[in-house]
């Protein structure tokens, strides 16, 4: 398990700004991302916090609502399969004036919440990265057919469970069928921030604890898929994007011709010119066989959820801004 955690300071009641920063994991760092190492090469999995405009989200003015919706985004790009949840804590709120905090007077987090709306998750753009396995079969007539039978070789070939080179495959996504997809988005929990976080803008209250567990809430989740109808719809994306496709195209060569060679036999093989090998490889015709789960090896796809941040001001708060900090935690799992 991999976890690390950004502070996005600024959160507040009223008239108040609050900065919210990308985070990056397993991708390139920039200031706004924190890159975690991950054992995929190539792969990235990147968060985003972000307004409905799809813009990093630098602004959080509760106004008069005491309510702010936003996004949260994450992109896989060939990423492996793990899953992830981002997890949300928060400081009390303090009251600001000017850069000066009065940490006397405050919001209790416990006053701040999340929940969200009736369509709380989407998925975009998902594809499955899977590695495919063939069986082929050839009928060869005429010339070729006499070179193999004079060579002690049969005119019917067959090779089996012959390793494909990586497909990567778009799949359909049904929101009302999400449990099909290779990484399934998780709804978030909604709930209140019962115990502050001292990070942020807290780290500076004297009467901060020695230690603290702040109260955690998930804005987002992201589980392996393990439907049986995930590898189904993997094989009918994989057969539609191959449909029609040499077996030439589909195995790399050095596998490709040793499992002919296999299948023949290396006497018959050795036997044959150039030519005619060239000859048996471009009339194989491949049959792709069912999907194992560990034959999906990776995914790219974006998972989106639209948490709304509460405030409830209690009545004997001066009057005032107030300003906190809300601590995005990202975990791999």
């Amino acid at each position: 398990m991999m976890r690390f955690r950004r502070c996005l300071a600024g959160v507040g009641a009223g008239a108040v700004l609050a900065a919210f920063a990308g985070v990056g994991m397993g991708g390139g760092a920039s200031a706004s991302q924190v890159t975690v190492a991950v054992n995929n090469p190539g792969g990235s999995r990147t968060l985003f916090v972000e307004d409905l405009l799809g813009q990093p989200l630098t602004t959080l003015d509760f106004g008069t609502t005491r309510a702010h919706p936003f996004r949260v985004r994450v992109v896989d790009t060939t990423m492996d399969r793990s899953g992830f949840a981002i997890l949300t804590s928060m400081s009390n709120l303090y009251k600001v004036s000017g850069n000066s905090f009065d940490f006397g007077n405050t919001i209790p987090s416990g006053n701040v919440s999340v929940d969200y709306p009736t369509t709380p998750v989407n998925a975009l753009s998902v594809a499955a990265i899977v590695e495919p396995v063939f069986n082929m079969t050839e009928t060869v007539t005429g010339p070729l057919c006499t070179a193999l039978t004079t060579a002690g070789g049969s005119c019917s070939i067959a090779l089996s469970a012959v390793n494909g080179l990586r497909q990567t495959a778009s799949l359909t996504v049904d929101l009302s069928k999400l449990l099909t997809l290779p990484i399934v988005p998780q709804v978030g929990d909604s709930g209140s921030f019962a115990s502050p976080d001292f990070n942020g803008i807290g780290a500076n209250d004297p009467s901060k604890p020695a230690s603290f567990t702040p109260t955690t809430v998930r804005v987002l989740g992201g589980g392996v898929g393990s439907d049986p109808a995930l590898l189904t719809d993997v094989k009918a994306a994989v057969q539609s994007l191959i449909a029609g496709s040499p077996a030439s195209s589909l195995v790399d060569s050095g596998t490709l011709t040793g499992a002919l060679r296999s299948a023949i036999g290396g006497p018959v093989y050795d036997a044959l010119t150039p030519t005619e090998v060239q000859q048996l490889v471009d009339g194989l015709q491949p049959t792709l066989t069912d999907f194992l789960a560990s034959q999906l090896v990776a995914q790219s796809g974006t998972y989106l959820s639209y948490p709304s941040l509460h405030v409830n001001v209690p009545t004997t708060a001066p009057a005032g801004n107030y300003q906190g900090t809300l601590v995005v935690t990202a975990v791999q799992l």
